[in-house]
């Protein structure tokens, strides 16, 4: 795909950088338990989450601004060190708190600006906050990451490495199983897929990206500030949800299927959406086996014009019976 190019985005009003970094810091300290909210690193945050947020700004309307935060450029380390600022603790830790400055950069623009703002420029807020997450986790995965704060006549030089073959949030699937492991707790995996992605492009890019974002907006609003919400480029939402039985996936996913329905249209037509959903442990203890059983659920519920495809019922009490594979409801 091809770079989101920089814009004459609506960034002049969109307050100081240490307005940004706190709202940041305010978001991260709501998506962790209140036993673990004084682990943030606050002091970090006040000194070199403004820079860091500054920058992103910048790069919405510079590719010489967004080539700074690259490892080749002067404000690498800066993005290198995007994990430590925000206290991350592991790759998926990243992943969230870069989509968190992307939110809350997002919300300011949509706020502050004199009207929509241009169609182009989430995907290029996207693109920039993508580009941080990668140095940042590329730094992690090397051990490079500075310890102290980045200055730029000591910033450290790191190569972009390859995370990994799949998709950036399946590290945070893959921290989600750790964690279920660990303390037993059920999750659930969404996947949210447009019915009609593929007429939607014939319609337009203009048209396809306003109600791409409008889909992408309904599912945000629906789900916890601590569950994962990653976006793909055919159309396709994946949403973790922590805590989160089969009864619970069930009427998230209604809830979401309402609101793009209400919220997206083509041509004075609804927008629909199939979900597919799979629980922890009960359809599967991996990724690949999880991710499977969603994709499966979405196609059920599509095969039959339901909205929702709930998965098998899990094995043992208290359901009883035999697994009978994934079923369509709503």
């Amino acid at each position: 795909m091809a770079e989101p190019p920089s814009l004459d985005a609506p960034v002049a009003g969109l307050g100081d950088a240490d307005a940004l970094a706190k709202a940041w810091l305010l978001e991260l300290i709501a998506a962790r338990p209140l036993d673990e909210a004084a682990r943030l690193p606050t002091e970090r945050m006040g000194v070199d989450g403004s820079t860091l947020v500054a920058a992103v700004v910048g790069a919405l309307v510079s590719d010489r601004e967004l080539e700074r935060l690259t490892p080749q450029g002067d404000l690498g380390g800066l993005a290198a060190a995007a994990g430590a600022i925000a206290g991350a603790e592991g790759p998926a830790d990243v992943v969230a708190a870069v989509e968190r400055l992307r939110s809350v950069v997002w919300a300011a623009i949509e706020r502050t600006a004199p009207g929509p703002p241009p169609l182009h420029l989430a995907g290029r807020l996207a693109h920039v906050c993508a580009t941080v997450a990668q140095v940042a986790l590329a730094a992690e995965g090397s051990g490079a990451a500075p310890a102290e704060p980045p200055r730029n006549d000591q910033l450290s030089r790191i190569r972009l490495a390859r995370v990994g073959d799949g998709p950036l949030w399946v590290e945070a699937l893959e921290r989600q199983l750790a964690d279920g492991s660990r303390s037993g707790r059920p999750f659930a995996l969404l996947l949210v897929e447009l019915d009609a992605a593929e007429r939607l492009r014939l319609a337009g890019a203009d048209e396809a990206a306003a109600a791409f974002a409008r889909i992408g907006r309904a599912v945000r609003e629906h789900v916890r500030r601590a569950d994962v919400v990653a976006h793909e480029d055919d159309g396709r939402v994946w949403v973790i949800a922590g805590d989160t039985g089969r009864g619970g996936a069930k009427a998230l996913a209604r809830r979401i299927a309402d609101a793009v329905e209400a919220a997206a249209s083509l041509q004075g037509a609804a927008l629909t959406v199939s979900i597919g959903i799979a629980v922890y442990p009960d359809d599967g203890r991996e990724a690949a086996a999880l991710t499977g059983q969603a994709e499966e659920g979405m196609y059920a519920a599509r095969a039959v014009g339901a909205r929702v495809g709930d998965g098998p019922e899990p094995d043992g009490p208290p359901h009883g019976g035999v697994r009978s594979g994934p079923s369509a409801v709503g």
